[in-house]
């Protein structure tokens, strides 16, 4: 792949501003990026901290099933790394999910589970690499364009990805503009909010048997910190972190953090 020279990069955007207010946008748009750096699947989504996400483009259907995209608006959606990014208002831009992530994010049960993450399959496997566009057209809400490579793919090279920035300024306002009219109607009074924020579903699962510090360590490892990145979060020696682990299996009658990731998503399912 070749650095993006001028004139490839006008045309680029030209196609794409004479098409954003048009129903063939999100095709010129998705057909033009595969030029750059081809990848398998996309998702354009809406995020909001206190809403379900809403997929509003995308061909994940062809590779998983609509009960494990159902799995993942009903809640699994709440320990995705791009949705913890909009949480925690991460800048408009380019970004791999590496830059997102926890430090264990992608050993994680959630990243690895073709039962609740809906970019794996079980043909498949776990993605080569994801990145991802996030523009916020309105407070409270991002519009985030995921390119996804399966397994078998390269992840996307440093060209690659220095061709996508260069054309992340026209491609955050061109989608703006283009989903403007989606996004404010996301947050319409209307609307049921989500019953399962972040913080809301962490307090409530398992409530009754685990403390309050508890449950924030059960917040960090279910999200893909490891016990390092949890004391340092928590200014805790690692060892500390291990014990509160431990006690906190003993509290829920487990023996491992899969079994945990299991309990959290029953739980964040069936309260919804």
């Amino acid at each position: 792949m070749e650095r993006l020279d001028a004139k490839h990069g006008i045309a680029f955007a030209k196609h794409l501003y004479s098409s954003r207010r048009t129903a063939m946008f999100p095709s010129a748009l998705i057909s033009s990026l595969q030029t750059i750096a081809p990848f398998e699947i996309f998702t354009v989504t809406l995020f909001s901290s206190n809403r379900p996400p809403i997929f509003l483009d995308g061909n994940l259907q062809d590779f998983v099933s609509q009960a494990i995209i159902d799995k993942f608006l009903s809640g699994t959606y709440l320990l995705d790394a791009v949705y913890t990014a909009c949480c925690a208002k991460v800048l408009p831009g380019l970004y791999r999910l590496s830059e997102l992530a926890p430090d264990n994010y992608f050993s994680s049960e959630f990243y690895n589970s073709s039962d609740f993450h809906p970019c794996v399959s079980e043909d498949a496997g776990s993605l080569a690499e994801e990145i991802v566009y996030m523009a916020q057209p309105i407070d409270n809400v991002y519009l985030v364009i995921s390119l996804m490579r399966r397994n078998g793919m390269q992840a996307f090279d440093s060209i690659e990805f220095e061709n996508l920035k260069l054309l992340e300024p026209v491609i955050l306002e061109t989608s703006v503009e283009h989903w403007r009219g989606e996004s404010e109607k996301f947050l319409k009074p209307d609307l049921p909010k989500s019953e399962s924020t972040l913080e809301k579903a962490f307090v409530t699962f398992a409530k009754e048997k685990l403390s309050p510090r508890e449950q924030t360590i059960v917040s960090l490892l279910l999200r893909g910190h490891s016990t390092l990145s949890v004391a340092h979060n928590l200014d805790i020696a690692e060892g500390t972190a291990k014990v509160h682990r431990r006690n906190i299996y003993d509290k829920l009658r487990i023996t491992s953090q899969a079994e945990m990731f299991l309990m959290f998503c029953s739980h964040v399912i069936d309260t919804k």
